[in-house]
């Protein structure tokens, strides 16, 4: 008896050849959204097929963000090769999708990229960012923020200080506990003016 390969097993073949040599696991797949996060493993899967399912449409489109010469030479290659590859980058899709299901996505603000919402970092308005963008955003954004919250520190201890001058009184009465020399010396302190 022959011995024979099933698609199943060419697929899987492929697949495991696709992670091991050249890293394309789905969390690869996560971490390198530009290539990816557009259904190009399956338009890459769909784009392999069309020479044999439309002979004369030819093909022109290679998938978003990736290596033309690189998806020639998967072009060119036999009809049963392409099947094959094309199974394992559907394969690859659903690795991807798995990966994805795992994760608390958000979309960063600034590039767009979908990120585990645990690294993500977000600003005064409650728009997240990824750990790249925020970088880059944080050193114009970090001076005002420190800024607002040295001056945010101020005027709490200011309202503490007032605040013994007035606390402390019955509603009944109607003389202070402090006069306004005691509560201007307290904003004074508090501004480091004193």
């Amino acid at each position: 008896m022959e011995n024979m390969t099933t698609g199943v097993g060419l697929i899987a073949t492929e697949r495991q050849k696709q992670i091991e040599k050249h890293g394309f696991t789905g969390q690869y797949h996560l971490d390198y959204h530009e290539g990816y996060t557009s259904n190009q493993l399956s338009k890459a899967a769909v784009t392999l097929l069309m020479p044999d399912l439309i002979p004369n449409l030819g093909w022109t489109s290679v998938p978003e963000n990736w290596d033309k010469e690189w998806f020639e030479k998967l072009m060119n290659k036999e009809t049963k090769e392409r099947l094959i590859i094309a199974g394992a980058l559907i394969a690859a899709e659903l690795d991807r999708l798995n990966a994805l299901d795992k994760l608390n996505l958000q979309k960063c603000e600034s590039c767009e990229k979908e990120t585990d919402i645990d690294i993500m970092h977000m600003d005064s308005g409650s728009n997240w960012f990824c750990p790249e963008c925020w970088k880059e955003l944080s050193q114009v954004m970090n001076p005002d923020v420190n800024t607002w919250k040295l001056k945010a520190e101020k005027w709490d201890k200011l309202d503490e200080e007032i605040g013994k001058y007035y606390d402390n009184v019955p509603e009944s009465s109607s003389e202070e506990e402090g006069d306004l020399l005691d509560i201007g010396e307290a904003a004074a302190r508090a501004f480091k003016y004193l």
